[in-house]
């Protein structure tokens, strides 16, 4: 994770220019680099720029074109004020050089803080995590246990290039008809940065001893890489309480396969077959949370996923197809940043309060393993659905 969110000065481009020092992910279904890669550069720049003791507290982003994983991304830095407890800073990120006409991909303005000088004083609220720090003691092997076996999100499995890992939690609540409303569902997630000793696996058994904290104790890179993982799953909150087929619609898995070097379409092809069995699995999982009520963990998840696969084929010829869904704009209010610890567990719960006119809001709350908050974030995407039988991509 540390090389994903690296950046370093480019002064042939201009000064507060910072580059990527290392290629930017790009996911299997992507159409360009993965935004979080893009949220975390932008602020790895900015980060540069303000004098010690202050982290960000603010950032407010929006994505203008899609990044290309291959090209070095130019972060060029503002410096816009410079107070006692604040500085703003805004970046404009571009690919192919300035001198050479690059276009402004993606733009953000970010707040800094002065973390010396506060009163003891002070109002204090956070809502409580939706999973108690005694289950994620038991996942990573805390309490006195001797860890906790669980099932990776398949995103997880199929990408070795991603640098984080999540275990993914269905939660949902329902109106008084027993029908859950896809404004009040709610999907929780856990994350962390990956470790390079661990190698991806359907199940994975670890404790914080077997862990190096490979991150150390620099508040601006746990930020960094807490950045990054805030676009995880998050835009896709939507798709799934609607039960919304993306991995599954053939014809735009055909659209991205077709695309690849020959060797690699073997290996693509069967990924998105494990993508697709998950986001069926996630289906049953939120009809049985409707009828029982309670939450769906993804332990044991692949035994679901075949069952599952079956039990669902007939209801997901009907259900809708997304053809494209983009990222508009992304904000991130960070709290408490010194407990940020991005190489351990953290729980990450969304809900999305509106979807129409080809647009969706979701909303996304972060928490430490202990249950200490330490982000809040909205996001705006764009969705088009397939309107006829098969996708025109």
């Amino acid at each position: 994770m540390e090389a994903a969110v690296a950046c370093r000065a480019a002064p042939d481009q201009g000064p507060d220019v910072f580059v990527n020092k290392a290629p930017l992910y790009k996911p299997l279904w992507g159409r360009g680099a993965f935004g979080g890669a893009v949220l975390a550069q932008a602020l790895s720049a900015a980060q540069a720029t303000v004098p010690a003791g202050f982290v960000a507290d603010t950032m407010h982003c929006h994505f203008f074109l899609a990044v290309k994983p291959d090209e070095p991304l130019y972060s060029h830095v503002e410096r816009l004020r410079d107070g006692k407890s604040i500085a703003t800073r805004s970046v404009r990120c571009t690919q192919q050089q300035q001198s050479r006409g690059g276009k402004c991909v993606f733009s953000a303005v970010l707040n800094f803080g002065r973390t010396a000088g506060r009163g003891p004083r002070m109002l204090q609220h956070q809502p409580a995590s939706p999973v108690s720090p005694a289950a994620v003691a038991l996942i990573r092997g805390g309490g006195g246990g001797g860890g906790a076996s669980v099932a990776l999100s398949s995103t997880s499995r199929v990408d070795a290039d991603c640098p984080f890992e999540s275990i993914r939690v269905r939660r949902g609540k329902q109106d008084d008809d027993g029908h859950q409303r896809p404004e009040l569902q709610r999907i929780v997630q856990m994350t962390r940065a990956k470790l390079p000793s661990l190698t991806s696996s359907s199940t994975m058994t670890t404790t914080m001893t077997q862990r190096t904290r490979e991150l150390g104790g620099d508040v601006a890179l746990h930020q960094a890489a807490l950045a990054y993982m805030t676009d995880n799953y998050f835009l896709g909150t939507v798709p799934r309480v609607h039960k919304a087929r993306r991995f599954s619609n053939k014809a735009l898995v055909e659209n991205v396969v077709r695309k690849l070097d020959e060797g690699q379409q073997e290996a693509a092809t069967d990924r998105f077959k494990m993508l697709a069995e998950e986001e069926l699995a996630d289906a049953e999982a939120s009809n049985r949370t409707g009828k029982g009520g309670g939450a769906e963990t993804t332990k044991d998840h692949t035994s679901k996923e075949s069952s599952s696969s079956s039990s669902s084929s007939s209801s997901s010829s009907s259900s809708p197809k997304i053809d494209m869904m983009v990222s508009l704009d992304h904000a991130i209010f960070f709290h408490n940043q010194d407990e940020v610890r991005a190489d351990d567990w953290m729980v990450m719960e969304m809900e999305t309060p509106w979807a129409g006119q080809d647009r969706g809001l979701v909303l996304e709350r972060i928490w430490t393993a202990d249950g200490v908050l330490v982000a809040t974030c909205i996001q705006e995407g764009l969705f088009r659905l397939s309107q006829d039988a098969e996708s025109h991509l």
